[in-house]
């Protein structure tokens, strides 16, 4: 069942809804605990909305590469983050605060933003075969804006009225199951007014968000994308349009640990090994997939002279 459906009403609103099955296992599985402590079904249900949410916008981009999400402050739960792209590849991590419990029944402001300083930022980056990077577009665009919200609804709504200034809603849900994601967004019109400035396209937006409002958890995480979309707007003349099926693929590799390793410096690494006795084993933070670094494969890291110069300069 996992899908990502566009459709629109008339060629002044348009929205998305994805469904994530199967594929959101692979996240519920590799975040069931964090060190050796237990993650709390909260965590997860957070992070998949973020992912969920993620991958509405993802596929709205006309662009070549990957949409980053980072959700980041001092609470209990202190990074939350989910890499999309545009043809429905996923992955989502979260990282927790040490020795911090995380109340079962949290909002996400509690998990992330208690005192208030925390930051949602959005990140798009080409991908480096594309033709934006091409075109010399192949350096990372980021946008920050506050934590604002109680929900990750509420905090990814809150950007989409900054960054791209058309009125925009979310209704997101998550369990150990499923992630659910539906976006309804007012389109742009001629000049600088809105496809919904006018007296039918105003009562339009109106009709479709109250008719969102009317869907429950229950519908979000059991039904089919393409009833939901039945049930709420059969009434109205919607229209859908590409259809595709979302997957989770980790981007990790050796070769990106490798070069990690080799930032850090042979000093700092040849450090790290000598206090893991003999082995340096580094856990992707998405997939969990280990890759174990002995003292020879250390060793040749860092047998390039261009890299040994590159360290004693940093």
């Amino acid at each position: 069942m996992d899908s990502l459906i566009r459709f629109g009403f008339n060629g002044r609103v348009r929205g998305q809804v994805v469904r994530l099955d199967k594929s959101w296992l692979p996240i519920v599985t590799h975040h069931q605990r964090y060190g050796e402590r237990d993650v709390p079904p909260t965590v997860r249900e957070r992070l998949g909305e973020l992912t969920a949410a993620g991958l509405l916008l993802a596929s709205s981009l006309k662009f070549d590469g990957s949409l980053l999400l980072q959700i980041q402050g001092t609470g209990p739960a202190r990074l939350f983050v989910a890499e999309c792209q545009a043809d429905g590849r996923f992955r989502a991590t979260v990282k927790l605060q040490d020795g911090t419990a995380i109340p079962h029944d949290a909002s996400f402001g509690d998990l992330v933003n208690p005192d208030g300083n925390g930051r949602f930022a959005v990140t798009l980056l080409p991908a480096s075969n594309s033709s934006d990077a091409s075109k010399g577009l192949d350096n990372p665009y980021q946008g920050i804006i506050p934590f604002e919200g109680d929900t990750v609804a509420e905090v990814l709504e809150n950007y989409m009225s900054l960054s791209e200034q058309l009125p925009s809603r979310l209704w997101l849900g998550a369990n150990e199951q499923s992630a659910f994601g539906l976006l309804l967004q007012v389109m742009p019109g001629t000049s600088d007014q809105l496809a919904t400035d006018d007296e039918e396209g105003r009562m339009l937006w109106e009709q479709v968000q109250a008719l969102a409002d009317t869907l429950t958890r229950e519908e979000m995480l059991t039904l089919p994308p393409e009833e939901v979309l039945r049930r709420l707007f059969w009434e109205t003349d919607i229209r859908a349009f590409d259809q595709k099926k979302p997957r989770f693929q980790c981007t990790c590799s050796r070769e990106k640990v490798a070069g990690m390793l080799k930032m850090l410096g042979r000093a700092e690494v040849e450090s790290i090994l000598e206090e893991q006795e003999g082995a340096i084993q580094v856990n992707c933070e998405f997939c969990r997939l280990p890759y174990r670094f002995d003292t020879q494969q250390v060793a040749a890291l860092f047998a390039d002279p261009q890299a040994d110069e590159k360290t004693s300069v940093s």
